[in-house]
């Protein structure tokens, strides 16, 4: 992909250290991102999904002279934090004020954070505003899934990147965290030639991330048409 991966480990690492825990959610689309950042210096970037904001700040550190726009599920939605499990799951536990707090103040430090409460379904009624980098990691569950990757692609620009975090290529039927229709969504785009993607396995832990049956990947999308 004209990527170099040791280059972005190094980066990220000098950011935040060495990644040594199998079950944290830093993953390789952390690297991936930096190297995106080392070979393209998009103008708007739009994140779905903001959930703790770490990865929305990450994103404001790499590319400072980007706007990055940022969206999430009310708080009052059953689906808040919630929206990579089966659809028919609500909300587990309450909230806290305290964790909605210590996600806004990580995201106003940065002046080019633009946060937006709101359910990114609505991004299907959006049509004036396009983004030349977006990050999908909302809704993992079917169909909110594919039509994110669809309004995605929608509202991007034309040679601009898309990137989608936790892509299987296998089936997960067992699993409530999504399956493969993310991928599937993303070879039928492919199949019309209106766009081209990659896969980026998501972790290099050896166990479980190289078995081939649960392996995760992050897509790197571009758009051609």
């Amino acid at each position: 992909m004209g990527l170099d991966w040791k280059e972005a480990r190094k980066g990220v690492e000098n950011l935040l250290g060495k990644n040594l825990d199998i079950f944290s959610h830093r993953s390789e689309h952390y690297e991936l991102m930096f190297a995106i950042s080392k070979r393209h210096k998009p103008k708007k970037v739009l994140e779905i999904g903001t959930a703790t904001g770490d990865f929305t700040v990450f994103l404001a550190t790499i590319f400072p002279e980007a706007e990055i726009e940022t969206i999430d599920l009310p708080r009052t939605d059953n689906r808040f934090w919630n929206a990579t499990t089966d659809l028919s799951t609500t909300r587990s536990g309450v909230v806290l004020n305290s964790e909605i707090e210590i996600r806004d103040a990580k995201l106003g430090r940065h002046s080019n954070i633009k946060f937006r409460e709101l359910n990114s379904l609505s991004l299907t009624f959006q049509d004036s505003k396009k983004y030349d980098l977006i990050w999908v990691d909302g809704d993992h569950t079917y169909p909110v899934v594919s039509i994110d990757i669809a309004n995605a692609l929608r509202l991007l620009e034309v040679g601009g990147i898309l990137t989608a975090d936790d892509i299987y290529a296998t089936s997960q039927r067992r699993r409530s965290s999504g399956d493969q229709e993310s991928y599937e969504t993303l070879i039928q785009f492919q199949n019309t030639g209106l766009i081209e993607f990659n896969l980026v396995l998501k972790r290099l832990f050896p166990e479980p991330h190289y078995n081939i049956r649960s392996q995760k990947f992050i897509a790197y999308v571009t758009r051609k048409k």
